[in-house]
């Protein structure tokens, strides 16, 4: 449904306004079929790793936490609807809500699918890949600068 979603994504929200009629909404829908301003693939591609590395350890994940599927779902919800952010930033919003299943699962994918040769590396390596997309989300894409009275570097 999802990909039927992301195919014919206009129509879908001409016939979604169409069911909603006339409420205090109405007026977004000229907002969300003009504006073409949508998140920046980089954001798509980070909400798509986590649910990648699940589905490659699901058998391990499954076998040492069993809930895992709620977590791993919630994250999916999270990609879907980076994916349609695509189209337009407003869907970028529900990632506040559903992006921090990512930062749940992260760790349990780490400390559960991986060899524990491995654990110290990947974990070091999930710092510094967070770190380089958040400086360039924040600082080269949005230009936002942090100054502090107490870090002066």
């Amino acid at each position: 449904l999802t990909s039927v979603v992301f195919i014919f994504f206009n129509p879908f929200i001409d016939v979604m306004f169409n069911v909603m009629g006339d409420n205090q909404y109405a007026h977004y829908r000229d907002y969300v079929l003009t504006s073409s301003m949508g998140a920046n693939v980089t954001r798509i591609i980070i909400a798509a790793i986590p649910l990648l590395l699940a589905y490659i350890g699901r058998f391990r994940l499954r076998k040492f936490w069993p809930e895992s599927d709620y977590i791993v779902n919630m994250s999916m919800i999270n990609f879907i609807f980076m994916l349609f952010a695509g189209y337009n930033w407003i869907f970028a919003r529900f990632s506040i809500y559903f992006g921090l299943y990512n930062f749940l699962l992260l760790p349990r994918l780490i400390k559960h699918v991986f060899y524990r040769q491995s654990i110290i590396i990947m974990h070091l390596l999930l710092i510094v890949c967070y770190t380089a997309f958040f400086y360039y989300e924040n600082v080269i894409s949005l230009r936002i600068i942090y100054r502090s009275s107490y870090l002066n570097f």
